[in-house]
């Protein structure tokens, strides 16, 4: 350790430095959020993630940044909204400076990608975070589908075939796309089928 950060005070550049150095370590996208919902400061995975956050602005509100339906439908932006006393991101961030630990919520967002809104769903986790003389907490946004796709297994029972949960459950193929996704189905029949069994 240098000098530098053996005598910073928690408020200075050298520690901050050194906070920024940790949270990077981290693999997933984190949130280091002030009471106000105000981002001080990001991780270079939620950097990475293009499809939930864009450019970096410092002590931006969250729903701005994301790219939030509410926040953008307002022009007070994130927190002015009506819908925004039920936002999930809100109530985790409460909850957590209320020394309350939240552990992957499941929410739903309409975010602004590639200038049309999406239903994106997310995995929420908060933590408080005391540093130097001011609370924080460390929000970690994972999006579902990515996680799916990323580790590209999802656990099919082999008798069965439904879907587990992970939480000892399971269910259909499409009650479990369709609790996470927002998709619905279009049932028919395809060609090779069709062809064995002509109407």
């Amino acid at each position: 350790m240098t000098d530098k950060g053996k005598n910073s005070s928690p408020d200075s550049p050298g520690h901050l430095d050194i906070l920024q150095t940790v949270l990077d370590a981290i693999p997933s996208p984190i949130f280091l959020i002030d009471s106000q919902a105000q981002v001080e400061l990001v991780n270079s995975c939620a950097h990475g993630q293009r499809r939930l956050f864009g450019a970096y602005t410092y002590r931006e509100r969250l729903g701005n940044l994301l790219g939030c339906i509410n926040a953008l439908s307002c022009s007070d932006g994130c927190g002015g909204a009506e819908n925004c006393r039920d936002c999930p991101i809100r109530k985790a961030v409460a909850d957590a400076l209320d020394g309350k630990k939240v552990f992957r919520e499941k929410a739903l967002f309409q975010l602004l990608v590639d200038e049309e809104y999406h239903p994106i769903h997310l995995w929420l986790t908060a933590s408080p975070l005391r540093y130097g003389e001011s609370d924080f907490v460390a929000l970690i946004l994972e999006d579902i589908a990515e996680l799916m796709f990323d580790t590209g297994l999802i656990p099919v029972c082999t008798s069965c075939g439904k879907v587990g949960d992970g939480e000892g459950y399971h269910e259909s193929i499409g009650t479990y796309i369709q609790g996470r996704f927002d998709a619905d189905f279009k049932h028919g029949l395809c060609a090779d089928c069709a062809a064995k069994n002509p109407q």
